[in-house]
């Protein structure tokens, strides 16, 4: 079955540099974008419902917070363990297990009536998530060539972006109306059986060779590989040093009513799907490495102007937006270059990237919450800069030695 997968993507790759280009991506892709939209909605809503959540359950927000803390770290630990389980499963039967997992997980999360209930539900969905993410990426893979790759990732990740268009600003919402924040959870669990159903019909596709522990380790005992990697820790680290908070942080740091950050949210997915699909089409035609530079470079920007900003809150917003388009050219990129870095190893490198994302994401809750109990929202930019700095600097330090003459 791999030899005549291979076959078929040489056959179609020697069409492409002859001049015959496919009409269009796989409709297939459509249906991952759909999941990632439940992905990405179960995964960021509390960024958006942090404030009421935290006086439904009598906690802090800083506290509330740490659920995106929680679910992150589970979601690190259990995408390589899960793939390395399961993982010679097909991958329609992996993506099908893994939103069935969301939608029970989802289900637990709304009917959560203390945070640790909660945390043990956001625990349950990082384990679909985790198992999701890295499958759904090497399905994206294994459909299209080498020279469509950034395009085909940017179609089915701009499901993560839509999250932001419809998922969080409608838990937002949700938080303030009389219906309360658990609506937020039945809605993706609602949701999920629909992409269940969806997924159950998509197409299949070769398996690869499945991810190993021993594969991990390979991967992250090379040097290029581990630095490759810890780019993605370190970026989005630096995001959710903020958008952890980004409900309290709209409200309390930029001057934004309650009810107008639903509408913020939405403008903020829009810019974000633009950046999703504008990131993958220039990761094709520049190469990832230099996206990624001119991604750090337009963060330094946003973070340095939304610090100077306190209390204003069409500035705030507008720069918003600019992150929006920026930060979601950053995840195309970043896994067309991983796959380029490792080329034989995409299945683990995909798998690792997952875990590193929510290494990150689960580092930049903790750093945003410790910065907002020392000094304030405003301490938040600085931090996040700080972090991008660190981000260029792997991404200088994972390139390939120059070759020697």
């Amino acid at each position: 079955m791999h030899a005549e997968r291979a076959k078929a993507m040489d056959v179609v790759e020697d069409r492409i540099e002859g001049g015959v280009h496919p009409v269009r991506l796989p409709a297939a892709l459509w249906i991952i974008a759909l999941g990632n939209l439940v992905i990405g909605t179960g995964a960021f809503v509390i960024g958006g419902i942090v404030e009421p959540l935290a006086r439904s359950l009598g906690v802090s927000v800083s506290t509330a917070g740490q659920l995106m803390t929680v679910y992150s770290a589970a979601n690190a630990i259990a995408a390589p363990l899960l793939l390395a389980a399961f993982g010679r499963a097909t991958a329609r039967t992996l993506l099908v297990g893994a939103m069935g997992a969301m939608v029970l997980a989802s289900v637990a999360s709304a009917l959560a009536t203390s945070w640790g209930a909660l945390a043990l539900a956001r625990v349950a969905m990082a384990c679909g998530a985790g198992l999701f993410a890295p499958t759904a990426a090497a399905y994206v893979v294994s459909l299209v060539p080498a020279s469509m790759r950034g395009r085909a990732l940017s179609v089915g990740f701009s499901g993560i972006g839509l999250s932001y268009i419809v998922g969080v600003p409608f838990g937002a919402w949700a938080g303030v109306s009389r219906f309360g924040w658990p609506l937020a959870f039945w809605a993706v669990a609602a949701a999920g059986i629909a992409v269940t159903v969806l997924l159950v019909r998509a197409p299949a596709a070769a398996a690869p060779e499945p991810p190993s522990l021993r594969g991990y380790a390979r991967a992250l005992s090379d040097r290029r590989s581990g630095l490759a990697l810890a780019v993605t820790a370190a970026y989005f680290s630096a995001i959710f040093s903020i958008f952890s908070y980004v409900g309290a942080f709209l409200t309390n740091y930029a001057g934004v009513s309650p009810g107008g950050v639903p509408g913020v949210l939405v403008a903020f997915g829009v810019a974000a799907l633009v950046g999703t699909f504008v990131g993958g089409a220039l990761a094709d035609r520049i190469g990832p490495t230099r996206m990624l530079y001119a991604i750090c470079v337009g963060f330094l920007v946003v973070f340095a102007a939304m610090w100077t900003m306190p209390g204003r809150p069409v500035g705030v917003v507008a720069v918003l937006l600019c992150w929006g388009v920026i930060g979601f050219a950053f995840y195309s990129a970043q896994q067309v270059r991983l796959v380029a870095v490792a080329p034989t190893q995409a299945p683990v490198m995909f798998a690792l990237n997952s875990t590193m994302l929510y290494f990150g994401t689960a580092a930049g809750a903790a750093i945003g919450g410790a910065v907002i109990a020392a000094v304030g929202y405003r301490g938040l930019p600085v931090a996040a800069a700080v972090l991008i700095v660190l981000v260029a600097v792997l991404v200088r330090a994972s390139e390939p030695a120059p070759a020697r003459g």
